[in-house]
């Protein structure tokens, strides 16, 4: 029996052998994905394949990514006795890591996002001695800086930087070492990105988990396309933030604060773990640690004054910039009679009474990394829900509503969606398709889209778009469109020439975003109500409407001509001013409308 006992143990381990090697081809399959990555939409397109946009190949390419990720967190989670007795695995997965992210960095990274580019430019401003917060890019301070390479590609030319000082510094760091090199920039944030995976298995050994756990988000492809693909700053947050974790995990709180710090100071989140990672006697000395580092962190920037958040209120603000739109989406099915105005607050109360329940216990090592992500998960559900979801982009008050949600409704109820576009088209979304382009909704979720010629588009006229048994019915039986007087030929032709100026001339819409910047601020400046809008459309809220008339006479003798809205039109108590904007006005105009306003103002108060 004792000979026996040598060959149970072979025997025993051989089934295990083909799981080790079907980890490795996991990677190697993943890493030929990842090597390719969208040189393969091209592939499929020349060989007939299969035609499929950027974003929608990404989706694809990402899915079967997905696939074998969650294949080898299978493999490893169903076979993980194998891996105590191994020491092979942890270097497999760090080494595939390395190289999926390494394959993605000299790709372009414009297919999923243009942030990076933003990035450079803060950091190419800082090096020639400008506040990012003082000036937006395309301001007249700024144009002796503005080139073909990076500023074409910049998101929000007419906003001041929206990223926290933390990441400026980091910008700044970026641009002394590559300059504007985006594979540099690129590499750099992988390169942090890297650096965690040490720090997180160094983590998961401090709280006694299993190393091979690290594959959880080493091969996430996620995470993978976020930071090494888009060169998004998730590379610098989730290092800082996981160095941090280990700092308190192994007793030094204070240092784990300051690490935390830094990680706020990037993107804000992290400092929810704050109560996660401070114990009784370390509340006191880690709470000054962690506000003295943002402070020092925000000094050197100090000198914008209020513009030192930069262009986040306004992002917090517009009822257009919108969260986890899946998670809406879902949730909206799910459960449609929700207030979820209502049910955000809820969520607000749970996070807050969380964070305090977790502050005040006593933490273990392993209970670091538990409470962390309880935090950050009703984090991620708060603020998916957060926000109005019955959103819909009404013309004449000229503010966005996003459409997702009555899209899902309509598609769920079987009924059909119109949206009238009328100050959208030409103004919104890329090219100017308007705020159903903006929001990424197809004809099968807008089956009725109507807008005018007479706005954006400077002609007359207007069109319904739809698909063609839509449009040859409305030809066939639509009163109006029948017995009205086709469009005159030289109409059409500037029509078409229109549409060409709209799709192509670009600095048009950064000119008008800078005007309703200027104005937005300004008015705010002296007090105005405005109500929320990121279209030409500014309504200032004034109630009666008496005094809606009275200020419109009164600027109109400045010459202004700003109409007033009063009931019917608007409800009762609402009556407003509509300040309509033009890419044909110019900064002096706005800064002497918003003058007559302050006087008006004023005399108001008197």
């Amino acid at each position: 029996m004792d000979l026996e006992k040598p060959h149970q143990v072979k025997s025993s381990a051989l089934p295990f052998h083909p799981v080790q090697m079907a980890i490795v081809g996991l990677g190697l399959i993943s890493g030929v994905l990842y090597f390719f990555n969208f040189r393969l939409q091209v592939f499929f397109e020349e060989n007939h394949l299969v035609v499929l946009s950027g974003i929608h190949f990404y989706v694809f390419l990402f899915l079967i990514l997905s696939l074998l990720y969650l294949t080898g967190i299978y493999l490893v989670f169903k076979y993980r006795i194998i891996w105590v007795r191994s020491r092979s695995l942890v270097p497999i997965i760090i080494l595939f890591a390395m190289l999926f992210r390494t394959f993605l960095i000299p790709a372009d990274p414009e297919v999923l996002s243009g942030d990076i580019y933003r990035y450079i430019w803060d950091g190419r401003i800082q090096q020639n001695g400008t506040n990012p917060y003082r000036y937006p890019p395309n301001a007249n301070e700024l144009k002796s800086q503005r080139d073909d390479h990076i500023y074409p590609h910049i998101n929000r030319k007419s906003y001041p930087t929206l990223y926290p000082a933390g990441a400026q510094l980091f910008f700044r760091l970026f641009h002394i070492i590559v300059g504007d090199n985006v594979s540099g920039y690129k590499g750099l944030m992988t390169l942090f990105d890297m650096l965690t995976l040490f720090v997180l298995l160094a983590l998961l050994r401090v709280c006694r988990y299993d190393g091979w756990r690290l594959l959880i988000y080493a091969w996430n492809p996620l995470v993978i396309f976020e930071i090494a693909y888009s060169g998004h700053l998730e590379g610098l947050t989730v290092f800082w933030m996981v160095l941090a974790c280990y700092l308190s995990a192994t007793h030094r709180h204070v240092p784990g604060a300051a690490a935390l710090a830094v990680s706020s100071a990037i993107k804000f989140y992290p400092a929810l773990l704050l109560p996660a990672l401070l114990n009784r006697g370390q509340r006191i000395k880690g709470g000054l640690a962690f506000a003295v580092t943002i402070l020092l962190l925000y000094v050197p920037f100090l000198g914008a004054g209020r513009k030192v958040s930069g262009f986040l209120p306004l992002y917090l603000q517009n009822p257009y910039e919108s969260f986890n739109l899946g998670l809406k989406s879902v949730m909206v099915q799910l459960l449609p009679q929700i207030d979820y105005s209502s049910f955000s607050i809820v969520f607000l109360l749970g996070l807050a009474a969380a964070g305090l329940y977790v502050f005040c216990k006593n933490k273990q090592p392993h209970l670091i990394i538990r409470y962390a992500f309880i935090l950050m998960g009703l984090f991620v559900n708060k603020g998916g829900l957060s926000r109005e979801l019955y959103q819909v982009s009404f013309a004449f008050l000229g503010h966005l509503r996003g459409g997702l949600a009555m899209a899902t409704i309509c598609a769920r109820e079987n009924a059909l969606l119109m949206v009238d576009d009328a100050h959208g088209l030409g103004v919104l979304g890329h090219e100017g398709r308007g705020s159903v382009g903006e929001a990424g909704l197809s004809q099968s979720e807008v089956p009725v889209l109507m807008g005018t010629l007479g706005k954006a588009f400077g002609v007359a006229g207007a069109f319904v778009a739809g698909s063609g048994l839509l449009i040859e019915t409305l030809i066939q039986q639509a009163r109006s469109y029948i017995y009205t007087t086709a469009m005159p030929a030289a109409l059409a032709e500037a029509t078409r020439v229109s549409l060409q100026i709209v799709r192509h001339e670009e600095w048009r819409r950064d000119k008008l975003e800078s005007l309703m910047w200027r104005f937005r601020e300004g008015a705010e400046a002296i007090g105005l109500a405005l109500m929320p809008s990121r279209t030409p459309i500014q309504p200032i809220l004034l109630g009666e409407p008496e005094k809606a008339l009275a200020w419109s006479k009164r600027l109109e003798a400045c010459g202004f001509l700003v109409t007033a809205i009063r009931p019917p039109t608007v409800p009762s108590g609402q009556a407003r001013l509509r300040v309509t904007l033009s890419a044909a006005h110019e900064e002096e105009q706005i800064d002497r409308l918003i003058d007559a306003l302050s006087v008006l103002q004023r005399e108001q108060l008197a």
